[in-house]
């Protein structure tokens, strides 16, 4: 029976004791990244080829199903296969001649299906990854996300906010202190000065029976007549 690509949802064949039919899962169309445990294939589809013959199996046949797939067979697309029970971190092996198919021919008896990788662009082994993480390349411009921008933003923002703020404060205050000044007019008098001649307030608002409790204490403080003259004499010296 000559080998076919499984239609998408098909069922797997059943294969027999002593058949010398098998499977191969092919991993096509993505790419691999990283180095040692560090390795994935990323992107990638998986198509299953089945009732591939053990006795006509050799690199030709994986060049076709590379066709079939819908890829050019170029330079640098390589082929894996991956040895049975290892996975891609460390068991992969390069399908390059008929001596890699018959080591894979001889596992079927035990493995039914074989599995492949397709490296489009020889990353596995065109790529130096130890080197590129000791010598990294030009280095990416860092960017501001989204988010910090609009926290600067928001910053700026707020700092212009306080200071229109500070300066509405300050003219209310300037506001506030001309309003002040002007409100205690209402509680300043000229009379009250005694420099304007309103000597007489003193002697009106003095108490002719009022005891000194200090150097004259226990004396009779003069009448306000006698103090009247005595200021109004003073008055005239002045004159």
């Amino acid at each position: 029976m000559v080998a076919r690509l499984r239609r998408l949802g098909g069922d797997a064949p059943v294969y027999g004791d002593g058949s010398d039919e098998f499977t191969v899962k092919v991993h096509h169309g993505g790419f691999f990244v990283g180095h040692g445990n560090l390795r994935s294939y990323l992107n990638g589809k998986v198509s299953w080829f089945d009732n591939v013959e053990i006795d006509t199996w050799s690199p030709l046949w994986l060049d076709q199903f590379v066709e079939d797939l819908g890829y050019l067979r170029t330079p640098p697309l390589k082929i894996y296969w991956l040895l049975p029970g290892k996975d891609i971190l460390d068991g992969l092996r390069v399908v390059v001649s008929d001596t890699d198919t018959n080591v894979m021919a001889s596992m079927v008896e035990k493995f039914r299906t074989l599995v492949v990788y397709i490296d489009h662009d020889d990353k596995v082994a065109g790529i130096d990854w130890d080197d590129i993480i000791d010598n990294p390349g030009t280095p990416l411009p860092k960017v501001i996300s989204p988010n910090k921008v609009n926290c600067v933003e928001k910053i700026i923002v707020e700092s212009s906010n306080s200071k229109r703020d500070q300066q509405e404060d300050d003219c209310d205050e300037e506001d506030s202190g001309t309003e002040s000044d002007d409100s205690d007019e209402e509680f300043y008098d000229s009379d009250y000065e005694l420099d304007d001649g309103d000597d007489d307030l003193f002697v009106d608002y003095v108490d002719e029976n009022v005891i000194d409790e200090g150097v004259a204490k226990g004396k009779n403080i003069e009448g306000k007549e006698s103090q009247r003259k005595q200021v109004e004499g003073k008055s005239c010296n002045c004159a």
